[in-house]
């Protein structure tokens, strides 16, 4: 789950860090988990694929005693890609007996800001994951990263979805891992005893609020959604606002002086939300209870529809029963190209800048491209691969099948991703917590505009990557 985390670098985490280093004491981290999983039993034809899909890269690995370290992130939102890394690198290392690679999960909350205080000392991971578009691009622009398309060729690279989103100035800066793919679900049996269609998920806005209405009816929360820690906010705007837009480069306006936010196309999604929130469609308690909790209510039959990733979808269907959960995308009430249809992400991994590794830490990530470890991730997280070499006939249940469908080609991105995250953090993270307190759709607006308008004041290189990424998406 593209859950986006709040972009705050501590100061002391920076200065500890860099105190840590000037002592000559290595970075150690307490989520050091995949690399402390029992390894899982692999397959004589699993070993055979490890050895012959990086068999050309012996020429990088062989001889000199070689070490990457993977910060990454991931279980929190597909549980099993923990085991299935740890599998990977198994596998990797059996083919490269040189070649040690240690993982470490990230928690979400230091996810970022951990790979911050590392870039401030040039020292850190080879490998780290990233969230896309922006959440890529920031460390690129700061040279915190390297193009992976410089080491990773365009054949291979043309098998990866969404590699756009990872794309400026003519290169690719991360290697897409696994795709995020953002449906509603519900709770069929909820809409069967409030008298509504299970099987036909309203289209409409009108549609969507009348179900809502008697589902509330019925003492259950229709839409339950988190935002205690500021997640739900940046869900809300992906899933309602962007219905507007026509383009990626429509996210991208406002930040490069093309629009405003108080203009109609961008505020108008204030006063749908205002909807849901004046009649009490989503939980009263949103600004108290973390997104995950929400998911848990879902989860626990005390909500009628909640927001998710496909894992989660397919989790939810799993502890359910496939019976029971229903997906679909976000009623449409725009009139943009982006109305009514799901966005996809995706997660992706980069080669730092200071790496002394990069042409072995590119290797390993295509080995975990391959069509044997793609298709073991999906097995064993249920995490959709961004690969188009998945092989699409190990879905089984109808929720898995209902979400290929739904990767159609023209989906749009996740709202997050190209928007500053400085925008991002105060506008939807904590301005959608005041919205719940009672702030009115125009004053935020305003308050959008007023906070881009400082962005773009305090951050002019920031301003200048971005103008050149927008004149890239218009050309």
């Amino acid at each position: 789950m593209k859950l986006k985390l709040i972009k705050v670098i501590a100061l002391f985490a920076v200065l500890g860090l860099l105190l840590t280093l000037g002592f000559g004491c290595k970075i150690k981290t307490t989520e050091t988990t995949a690399a402390q999983s029992t390894a899982a039993e692999t397959t004589a034809a699993a070993e055979t694929t490890a050895a012959e899909t990086t068999k050309a890269a012996t020429e990088t690995t062989s001889g000199k005693p070689v070490k990457l370290v993977f910060w990454w992130w991931g279980e929190q939102e597909a549980p099993g890609l923990e085991k299935w890394l740890k599998e990977t690198v198994d596998l990797y290392q059996k083919a490269h007996p040189n070649v040690t690679i240690e993982t470490v999960l990230q928690s979400t909350d230091t996810l970022i800001s951990a790979f911050k205080s590392a870039a401030a000392a040039q020292q850190g991971p080879d490998l780290e994951y990233f969230w896309g578009g922006i959440f890529t691009m920031e460390d690129a622009w700061a040279g915190n990263i390297v193009p992976v398309s410089d080491y990773i060729s365009a054949d291979e690279l043309k098998h990866y979805f969404t590699s756009s989103e990872q794309q400026f100035d003519g290169k690719t800066w991360g290697a897409v891992w696994y795709l995020q793919i953002n449906p509603v679900v519900y709770n069929k049996q909820i809409f069967k005893d409030a008298g509504l269609d299970a099987e036909n998920f309203p289209k409409t806005w009108d549609e969507f609020l009348a179900a809502c209405k008697v589902i509330k009816a019925k003492g259950i929360v229709p839409l339950s959604v988190g935002g205690k820690e500021g997640f739900g906010g940046a869900w809300l705007a992906a899933y309602i606002g962007i219905q507007n837009m026509d383009s990626t480069a429509d996210l991208m306006a406002p930040a490069v002086g093309k629009a405003k936010y108080t203009d109609e196309k961008y505020a108008a999604w204030w006063k749908k939300l205002g909807e849901l929130r004046d009649n009490q469609y989503i939980n009263n308690d949103y600004n108290s209870i973390e997104f995950y909790q929400a998911q848990d209510n879902f989860k626990k039959g005390n909500a009628g529809m909640t927001f998710t990733i496909s894992a989660g979808a397919i989790d939810f269907a799993n502890s359910m029963g496939e019976d029971k959960v229903g997906i679909a995308a976000m009623p449409k009430w725009g009139s943009g190209a982006f109305a009514g249809k799901m966005t996809i992400s995706s997660q992706a991994v980069g080669i730092t800048s200071w790496s002394k590794h990069p042409k072995e830490s590119a290797d390993f990530i295509m080995f975990m491209h391959t069509p044997e470890r793609i298709n073991a991730m999906y097995k064993m997280s249920g995490a959709y691969p961004a690969d188009d070499r998945f092989d699409q006939n190990i879905l089984t249940t109808v929720q898995e099948k209902e979400i290929a469908k739904l990767i159609t080609g023209d989906n749009p991105p996740w709202g997050e991703n190209n928007i500053p995250s400085q925008f991002d953090e105060q506008a939807y993270y904590f301005g959608v917590q005041d919205f719940f307190n009672g702030t009115t759709p125009e004053d935020m607006a305003k308050k959008c505009q007023n906070i881009i308008e400082k962005w773009q004041k305090e951050q002019p290189d920031s301003v200048k990557n971005f103008e050149k990424w927008y004149d890239s998406l218009t050309k």
